[in-house]
């Protein structure tokens, strides 16, 4: 019967893939199978034989191999203990061990049994995954996109912190208990229905969307979403982009684009006025030049010559007053002359009769000296007739409009005054 015992746990030791090992309380190594000595690295039997386990145990783990041993002799089993253990050429295997007392009469001489297998390599996988679990979630957290998961019937599962951040929160649990349409905008819910139709029949879709803010603000969102499978369960996932300041650019270059129209139909008109301009400008030197035969040949005492001077005098004043269309449509340069400060307001006064209801008095107080000025008399006598007008339309039925002429020299009080630079 011992045969046969001993024949059967031969057989056992020589045959089984797993380590096992016969050692006394001491941790001795008295027997073992076949693949212990090769998974330590030995050429042979005998080589491990008379070993301890602790010859093989880093020192941060002779604690831990102690306290199991205890366990061991108190319960009598040990159950799938994790150590990490050295070969014979140095190298680290990951074990699991389950070891059990053989019974004995003699507590002396009572034994125990090990199964070592070796697990290195399923260590390596879950290092392998976790590492890959490690840069995903830093992926996740630390994507400049909005990125969300959330089952099929609407209830958000999972968000990264852009996704938070973009909508007003610090965190991505502060938004843990909200669901997708407490986000969504009026017109966002309209449409949110036949998308996620669309989305759980399989189609990928790039849209844009409108949510809220934690403020209640409303912003735009550019979504790129599909359905994948999740350990059976189908969801949405979602990623987001806040294109507030894209749409602010596409605001803006509409804008620019609208002034752009604007500034070609503005040369448009232009080069228009600018036609109509030289054509009636030659009307009018046919009139001046005419008027000016005229007056050669009427007494200067008479009516007829004041009324033809008159001609003259406002067929000149239109004419100048094309050449602020020809400045306008073409851009010709000013034409800068010295003119009198007092010949400038008869001028002014003269246009000013009859421009302005008979009602208002007009009143003039020449300047005492005789300023000259540099200035393009059209473009001056234009600004002052401008002003003076919208005095007139400011006034009642009856008002005095007093122009006047005074020679003067800024000082900074006055060009602080006019925002000129001193």
């Amino acid at each position: 019967m011992v045969d046969k015992y001993l024949n059967s746990l031969n057989a056992i030791l020589k045959s089984s893939p797993d380590a096992i090992t016969i050692n006394d309380l001491n941790g001795k190594i008295i027997e073992c199978s076949a693949a212990s000595w090769k998974m330590l690295g030995f050429s042979s039997k005998e080589e491990l034989i008379g070993k301890t386990v602790f010859d093989f145990v880093p020192s941060e783990y002779g604690e831990k191999v102690a306290e199991g041993m205890k366990d061991l002799l108190r319960t009598g089993t040990a159950h799938n203990k994790e150590y990490k253990i050295f070969r014979s050429d140095g190298t680290v295997l990951d074990v699991e061990v389950s070891s059990a007392l053989v019974d004995s009469e003699d507590a002396e001489t009572a034994n125990f049994i090990s199964i070592t297998k070796d697990v290195s390599s399923r260590k390596r996988m879950e290092e392998a995954l976790k590492e890959s679990e490690k840069k995903y979630r830093t992926l996740f957290s630390h994507a400049s996109e909005g990125i969300f998961m959330m089952t099929l019937d609407g209830k958000i599962c999972i968000f990264n912190e852009s996704f938070a951040r973009m909508h007003g929160y610090d965190t991505p649990e502060e938004m843990e208990k909200l669901d997708l349409a407490e986000l969504d905008a009026p017109e966002t819910a309209r449409l949110a229905p036949e998308r996620l139709k669309r989305l759980a029949d399989g189609e990928a879709m790039h849209f844009e969307v409108e949510h809220y803010r934690k403020n209640g603000e409303v912003f735009p969102l550019s979504v790129s979403c599909n359905v994948v499978d999740i350990e059976g369960v189908p969801h949405f996932l979602g990623f987001h982009r806040d294109i507030t300041e894209l749409k602010r650019a596409e605001e803006d270059k509409a804008l620019l684009q609208m002034q752009l129209h604007q500034a070609q139909k503005m040369e448009a008109i232009g080069q228009l006025a600018g036609g109509i301009a030289h054509d009636f400008n030659n009307i009018l030197a046919v009139i001046i030049g005419t008027a000016d035969l005229v007056m050669n040949e009427l007494d200067k005492a008479g009516k007829a010559f004041k009324h033809t001077e008159r001609i003259s005098r406002v067929a000149k004043r239109a004419k100048d007053l094309t050449m602020n269309l020809l400045t306008f449509a073409r851009k010709e340069k000013l034409d800068i002359r010295s003119v009198s400060a007092n010949d400038l307001i008869f001028e002014l006064c003269e246009l000013l009769k009859r421009s302005v209801s008979k009602k208002i008095i007009i009143r003039v107080e020449r300047a005492e000296s005789e300023p000259m000025l540099s200035v393009d008399m059209n473009q001056v006598l234009q600004a002052l007739l401008n002003v003076c007008i919208n005095a007139c339309d400011a006034m009642e039925d009856n008002g005095l409009l007093t122009i006047s002429g005074e020679l003067v020299a800024l000082n900074e009080k006055h060009c602080k005054k006019l925002q000129l630079a001193s």
